[in-house]
């Protein structure tokens, strides 16, 4: 495919933003995950991969937020071809010719095996007893036989079916000359494609970890000798995680073991879809109450475990006064939305610290960080989640106890709590996107094999409008005019 600047259309079509929005992309999105910075690309490089479009027929189906998701989706997809298949093999000339090889191969040992077969029985039984010492052909033979030739014709099939279905075919057929290329992109290719991939399917889970820190705490407080039970249960999962290591199911025992997993909402793309798009050229900063100041300079791993906690407590009270406040129905979905994406960017957020720490700007130390404030925290008898979110200023005992205490009178303010929510949901979309920016592209590049992660795609998102540590430093609070920042007094 021609690497030169392409000039994008105005709006585009679900075809154009797989062609322009994502192919044209390729290598760009190729060297970001090499590591490289934005002004290492080469200019048409960089020209492709820095261009936006606009997706006209997405209007109606959540705008341009939807088609930020769809590109990087797809942008992603070609990168885990790349990474963990031969399908840049397989698109070369060398590739190509093997592929035939392989077909011709297996039709050509058909052809001779039934040609045999047709024979009459006398003759062949007398040519394998020739050349097999007495081997005779049996019905179970031959069915065996016909079973794997078979399978070998579905599975060539099913292969040539993927090549022709992936993008990088189609550079490919409108690049060669004649008619017949052509045809058979438009005629047969494309249509059969938007049948199995259409524009409103995600091509990933679409879906985001889920771990609160509350509810296993809780678990596993019920238990009289709490930390002799968690030494033990911490022992038996690392036997099981090492054994697991072994069998090659490492990642499947981790989605087993400690995490569920909940949809990524259209409300929580269109928040970051607002913050990256802002005027400014970066997310415009927040200013938050001053109330937070002694747990925003907390290091990043307490500040997100002081935050889930505090967003169970706020979201436990706001569930709680739903149904005794006098709230309209608008109101109530309001903060109901509100509620659940709070909740989920919170879970998430501590199921990347605990499950993959190594994609977030945290300190070794974060396992030890999680066993004292479980330890801490329920040392006073708490049995259950909710008794703990009920006495919160009188059992918990850590760096944050000062700002919870005092930002619980609030709460009980006209929309105290409906504001509390407002102020959490931006705060976790930022942390989000503070957290991208600080990643490291061989993380992103190992989680694409295991299906990928919604901070991959903000990476990628922020690579896309020059934001993050692929061109900018960023920072959560302003510490220089050289850096921007997310927050400020």
């Amino acid at each position: 495919m021609s690497r030169e600047i392409v000039e994008s259309p105005t709006h585009w079509t679900y075809q154009e933003v797989v062609w322009y929005g994502a192919l044209h992309t390729e290598e760009g999105v190729r060297d970001i995950f090499a590591g490289r910075k934005i002004l290492d690309m080469r200019r048409p490089v960089r020209f492709n991969f820095l261009q936006v479009g606009v997706y006209d027929v997405e209007e109606a189906q959540g705008g341009h937020a939807q088609v930020d998701f769809k590109k990087v989706e797809i942008e992603l997809s070609i990168m885990y071809d790349n990474l963990f298949t031969k399908s840049r093999v397989v698109r070369t000339r060398p590739g190509i010719i093997l592929r035939c090889v392989s077909i011709a191969s297996t039709v050509v040992a058909f052809v001779l095996y039934a040609k045999m077969m047709m024979s009459s029985s006398t003759d062949a039984e007398q040519k394998t007893a020739v050349y097999n010492n007495g081997y005779r052909r049996s019905t179970v033979d031959a069915a065996v036989t016909y079973i794997l030739f078979f399978g070998a014709f579905c599975l060539e099939v099913w292969s040539f079916f993927i090549v022709m279905m992936s993008p990088w075919a189609w550079p490919l057929l409108r690049t060669q000359p004649g008619w017949c290329s052509r045809v058979l992109f438009t005629r047969v290719v494309w249509p059969i494609f938007m049948r199995i991939q259409p524009d409103t399917k995600p091509w990933w889970s679409n879906s985001m970890g889920q771990y609160n820190f509350l509810s296993t705490s809780s678990s596993m407080a019920a238990h009289n000798d709490f930390m002799h039970i968690r030494r033990r249960s911490i022992v038996i999962a690392r036997i099981s995680a090492k054994m697991a290591c072994i069998f090659v199911i490492k990642e499947l025992w981790k989605k087993i073991h400690s995490t569920n997993h909940a949809e990524i909402t259209r409300e929580i793309k269109e928040l970051i879809h607002k913050l990256l798009h802002h005027e400014w050229g970066h997310p415009e900063p927040m200013r938050v109450p001053k109330s937070y100041r002694s747990v925003l300079c907390l290091p990043f791993e307490e500040l997100l475990l002081s935050l889930h906690v505090w967003t169970d407590v706020v979201v436990h009270k706001a569930d709680k006064s739903m149904n005794s406040s006098n709230l309209t129905s608008a109101d109530k979905e309001g903060r109901q939305r509100h509620m659940d994406t709070c909740k989920k960017l919170s879970d998430y957020m501590l199921y990347l610290m605990v499950e993959h720490p190594a994609m977030l700007p945290v300190s070794t130390n974060v396992q030890d960080v999680l066993v004292k404030a479980a330890a801490s925290d329920w040392a006073n008898g708490a049995s259950d989640k909710e008794y703990y979110l009920e006495h919160l200023t009188t059992t918990y005992d850590g760096p944050s106890q000062r700002f919870r205490r005092d930002q619980i009178p609030l709460l009980g303010q006209p929309r105290g709590i409906d504001a509390e929510l407002e102020t959490l949901e931006q705060l976790w979309v930022r942390f989000l996107l503070y957290a991208g920016g600080k990643s490291r592209p061989e993380e992103h590049a190992r989680r694409l094999s295991t299906g990928g992660e919604l901070i991959t795609f903000i990476w990628l998102l922020m690579a896309h409008y020059g934001m993050g540590n692929v061109n900018d430093s960023i920072s959560l609070m302003k510490e220089d005019i050289s850096t921007w920042h997310l927050l400020y007094w």
